[in-house]
């Protein structure tokens, strides 16, 4: 239908085949959701010179455990992938397997809503089969967010460690509620790489304004930071403008 998403990077002047089976399972009274599904994607470009084809079966599982007042548990085994920036105008992108568990709750405290997520996430892929930088990884990562009236102050602070390098973050963002029609946030990230000791600060910014009758247009600024060649954080900076109409 329209809406099928192709998986392939290649797609115009390519012959593609390309299919997704996806299968949903609740248990115990819908407190418990299990979905796996398989896809595979073949592509052959007409204009590579020689034959680039890839038939490759991608498979995942995810089970999500849901119960009235208690933490929700997600535990999931599928693909990811990441870019890796080589220069300003090209990229890689690294596809291999991933676990991540996930423990997140909602609740209040002293009338305050919060919500606190901890996710721990495993990369199984090896350097010599992989151009991804930082391979084998184990990560950590907590993400506290508080609801204090007109303002959402979320605070994040993650690690990830293999055998050649440890890599630590932290940012803090803010979303100020100025009027139901207007809404502006900015935000602070800080990194540090240990093989080359590499300390990063970064920043972010939002803005959203609803026009009667016209719409919503939002805007974001990043600047960040990817895995580049040779285990080094590089620049990621991006921008996005977004208009939004409902009717």
């Amino acid at each position: 239908g329209a809406g099928f998403q192709s998986f392939s990077l290649y797609t115009t002047g390519s012959k593609q085949i390309a299919w997704t089976v996806r299968v949903d399972q609740p248990f115990f009274k819908q407190q418990l959701l299990v979905t796996a599904s398989v896809r595979r994607n073949d592509y052959t470009s007409q204009y590579q010179q020689a034959d680039y084809k890839s038939n490759t079966i991608f498979k995942s599982i995810q089970a999500t455990l849901r119960i009235k007042h208690y933490p929700v548990v997600s535990v999931g085994y599928y693909p990811s992938s990441q870019l890796t920036k080589l220069s300003d105008g090209t990229y890689i992108e690294s596809t291999f397997y991933t676990m991540v568990g996930t423990v997140s709750h909602f609740y209040k405290v002293h009338s305050v809503m919060m919500n606190t997520m901890l996710s721990f996430t495993r990369f199984y892929n090896k350097q010599d089969d992989s151009s991804f930088v930082y391979y084998n990884t184990k990560n950590l990562l907590l993400n506290h967010t508080m609801f204090l009236g007109k303002f959402t102050i979320q605070g994040t602070a993650s690690a990830a460690m293999n055998g050649d390098y440890d890599l630590y973050g932290a940012d803090g963002t803010m979303l100020y509620k100025v009027k139901s029609w207007l809404d502006i946030g900015a935000g602070l990230k800080y990194s540090y790489q240990t093989t080359y000791e590499i300390r990063n600060v970064g920043y972010n910014g939002t803005a959203r304004v609803a026009i009667p009758y016209f719409g919503q247009i939002e805007v974001t600024a990043d600047k960040g930071f990817i895995p580049g060649a040779e285990k080094r954080l590089v620049s990621n900076n991006t921008g996005r403008i977004t208009y939004t109409k409902t009717f």
